[in-house]
Order: C-alpha cells, then structure tokens, then sequence
C-alpha cells in the first residue's frame, strides 16, 4: 500500500492465468438420433445426440407434465416423460454445446416431437386348424389342399376396429377378424395384419400390424 498526493493506493491484484474462450452461435456439425417419435401416454422417450466436438453437452426442454434438463455431458442421455395423450404433437427443444480448439460453440434451440396415444393396443393371431389333417404333413406346417382360417384377437381395450390381412403371396388383400385362405405353392409365408384403431380419447387412428407365419408344403399322399 503507498499514497500518492494524500490518497491511499491500493496495489494490483494478482491473477492467476487463465485462458480466453470464445463463444459462437454458429450451429456445431451434429446429429440427433431421434427427432420425431410415437409413444403411448405413460412413456418416456430417449434422445440423444453426437457430434464431433469435444466437452460436449446438452439440454433438453419438452414432457407432460413440462421438464427442462439443464447443460450436461452427451454421455449422460436423457428420458422425457409424457404422462398425458392428445391430438397434437407436443414439441421440445434441445441445444447441444463443445470446444473445437479453444472456440466453444452453442446450437441454436432446434425441436423435436413426440405424438402421445392414450392407449397400448395389443393383439394376437389364432391359426385354425392347429394341425393339418393330412398325416403326411409334420406338425406346424399345412399343405396346399388346406384351407387355413386366421383370426385376430385384440387385448379388449377396443371395442371397434378394421383389420387388413396381407397373406404374402401376392393375392389380394382382405379385410375382416376372421378370414381363410388357401396357399398355392409350398413355401415359408410371412402372414400380416394390420390393426386401425379408432381412440376416442384424443379423436385419432392408431395402428397395430401382427404377424405369423404359415408353412406350406405339398401333401406326399
């Protein structure tokens, strides 16, 4: 401490070193995983995102009820709840942040969206007969002088829905829960359903496909 013409001076304060960083809008060179998604209500959906920078981190703002995931490593992925389902996407945003050299750069806000149902829907495919009748043919396979009836079973949270059957083979495609059909060549098919469901819940149509398979060989007698 001195004084100079009556006045006491304070001396400097000593600094430690330290480096100058500086902070740009321009968006990083990045990749996000998932941008757009369809859960069911209850559900939470994960999101991630990669970029070539280094120290990077992100944050996430969007869910039901309204989350905000503050600046953290990218390692650390996060999962944005959605307890309620409606007729409009909900958005989110997110940010992602890194170092290139000592330039530290900032994404500008980009959004992502989610489409909430209100229910999981949930079905199976009966096969009748269970067996063929043929002896000849082995247990879990049919021949192609069988006429097999497929049905859909839904979980019973629905009381209306269509149904679309996709046999695999080429022929026309046919509508209805219950439905036969006959396979001409023996092979290995793919056999599909698809599910329209009407949601009163948030007024819109949600879709199921299910699967089987059907084996079909030539009878030897």
């Amino acid at each position: 401490m001195e004084v100079k013409n009556g006045k006491v001076v304070s001396p400097p304060i000593a600094s430690s070193p330290h480096y100058h960083i500086n902070v740009n809008q321009r968006a990083p060179q990045f990749d996000a995983y998932l941008t757009e998604a369809v859960i069911y209500k209850r559900n939470s959906v994960g999101l991630s995102l990669s970029t070539v920078l280094t120290g990077d981190q992100e944050q996430y703002e969007g869910g039901d009820p309204p989350q905000s995931i503050p600046w953290q490593p990218r390692n650390l992925n996060p999962w944005i709840r959605f307890e309620n389902a409606r007729e409009d996407p909900y958005l989110g945003k997110f940010q992602i942040s890194g170092y290139e050299g000592q330039t530290k750069f900032i994404s500008k806000p980009q959004n992502f969206a989610v489409l909430v149902y209100s229910i999981n829907p949930g079905g199976s495919i009966m096969v009748q007969p269970p067996q063929d009748p043929n002896p000849s043919v082995p247990q879990g396979a049919y021949s192609t002088t069988t006429e097999i009836y497929f049905q859909v079973e839904v979980n019973g949270l629905y009381d209306h829905f269509t149904s679309w059957w996709d046999f695999g083979d080429g022929s026309p495609q046919r509508s209805g829960s219950l439905v036969s059909h006959k396979f001409k060549e023996p092979k290995n098919y793919q056999v599909k359903c698809r599910l329209t469901f009407w949601d009163q819940e948030t007024g819109l149509d949600n879709t199921l496909t299910l699967y089987t398979t059907a084996f079909i060989m030539n009878p030897t007698q």
